[in-house]
């Protein structure tokens, strides 16, 4: 009888270290961070380039630093209404994430330095796009994010071109029109996560007088043109597969985009945070390539 409070506290110990660590991917911007290396290392693998570890440690330290920034010091009002739950969690451990949010800014400091300056403008612009969502710095004071065009055209613009123009300067490839299709495929894919992540937080968006595309259209609309972005890109991946010298990691890119289709036709109206996190995952697929493409004799 006496041993059960000794094995309690080990498993306590455990669940208090699991949680903490969701705590951080989840509310701290290292699951957007990760997604960031997951579109960078499949844009090498695309363009069949070595990925370059500079840039791969400032995409994710970056994002996951803007994201952080965003909940933390520009927390949005209706962020009480959509996810208290991250709010109350960030405000109760404010120590451990000023910590995590030092090491990303000394992993940014540590990648910058070894960029190109091509690069590191385009990563200023990016930069400045990013303040511009969450700051009111908008005629009459708004924040793009505001806006329900022009919150989401300015994070899968800048996602799209972020995941696709930083590496391909970084290894100095030519500006072609192939590589401004690859912006444009890549913006197919992160569309659908900003519609339909909306549509779960309209609720909650309403109750805060912010108003989106998911509190002004219904699912049918948000589904129509997230539907229209995948297609396109699975017709211009094909094409792009039919064309290239090495066809199968564009095969393998475009499982992803078949896969969020799928989830696109099939979102219920009830729709909550679970779908977001899927739409995460599938966001992230092009790890799949990059692993794919270093499984067939490297990136």
């Amino acid at each position: 009888m006496a041993a059960e409070p000794t094995r309690r506290v080990p498993r306590a110990r455990s669940s208090h270290l699991r949680a903490l660590v969701g705590g951080l991917i989840a509310y701290a911007g290292l699951l957007e961070g990760g997604i960031a290396v997951a579109l960078v290392l499949g844009t090498y693998a695309l363009l069949q380039r070595t990925p370059d570890p500079a840039l791969v440690l400032v995409a994710g330290c970056a994002v996951a630093l803007v994201y952080l920034a965003e909940r933390t010091l520009a927390r949005a009002p209706e962020d009480g209404f959509t996810c208290p739950d991250r709010v109350a969690w960030l405000r109760d451990h404010r120590g451990l994430v000023a910590g995590v949010a030092g090491l990303l800014a000394a992993g940014c400091g540590l990648g910058l330095l070894a960029l190109r300056p091509v690069t590191l403008g385009l990563g200023v612009v990016l930069g400045l796009a990013g303040a511009g969502y969450m700051l009111p710095v908008g005629p009459g004071g708004r924040r793009l994010k505001a806006h329900p065009w022009l919150k989401p055209a300015t994070i899968s613009g800048a996602w799209a071109v972020g995941a696709v123009m930083m590496p391909a300067l970084e290894a100095g490839v030519a500006l072609t029109g192939m590589l401004l299709w690859l912006v444009v495929y890549r913006w197919c894919l992160l569309l659908p996560n900003v519609l339909l992540a909306d549509w779960a937080d309209r609720a909650g968006d309403a109750r805060a007088g912010l108003q989106t595309l998911a509190t002004r259209y219904p699912l049918a609309v948000l589904r129509g043109a997230s539907g229209l972005a995948l297609g396109l890109a699975l017709a211009g991946g094909a094409l792009a597969a039919s064309v290239a010298s090495d066809p199968v990691r564009w095969w393998l890119d475009l499982v992803g985009y078949g896969l969020m289709l799928g989830v696109v036709l099939g979102v219920p109206e009830g729709a909550g945070r679970r779908l977001g996190r899927l739409l995460d995952v599938l966001v992230a697929w092009p790890l799949m390539t990059a692993l794919g493409a270093w499984g067939m004799g490297g990136l």
